[in-house]
């Protein structure tokens, strides 16, 4: 999928429990720098981005963490085109665009069995939603 075939170009990951894994209980805002970056999750953000998509951040950090936030991803050398603080908290979300972490794992599990790179795979899992879309079209649904 290019991102011209795309109804909307932009692709968004959270942070925390995503991107960089915290590895203790966070208390300010230096313990934000700390955090370990989980390489299969920016490995796809990077992928993503490589196919020409912009790549959102959103963050349920506070609007105070936005400095120590940018400068964690520039850090770790995970591009972004826009950086969201703030976002709200909940236990569960429930969405129809949406990925966990879990799937993630998932991903790979896919690249093992199919032999194919976490990229092809990426580029597997943006193609979902446009079949989708045509599923629900092709059956009389909206």
């Amino acid at each position: 999928m290019s991102v011209e075939d795309a109804k909307v170009d932009w692709i968004e990951f959270d942070l925390d429990g995503v991107l960089a894994v915290e590895q203790e209980k966070i208390t300010c805002s230096e313990d934000h720098e700390k955090a370990l970056p989980f390489e299969p999750a920016i490995l796809l953000l990077k992928a993503f981005k490589e196919a020409g998509f912009r790549i959102r951040i959103n963050t349920a950090r506070w609007e105070d963490d936005y400095d120590v936030t940018e400068k964690w991803l520039n850090a770790h050398g995970i591009p972004f085109d826009e950086l969201l603080v703030g976002k709200p908290q909940y236990v569960l979300k429930i969405d129809d665009r949406t990925i966990n972490t879990r799937t993630l794992k998932a991903v790979d599990k896919m690249g093992e069995i199919l032999g194919n790179s976490r990229r092809e795979i990426a580029v597997a899992l943006a193609n979902m939603e446009k079949d989708y879309d045509k599923f629900i079209e092709e059956n009389g649904g909206k």
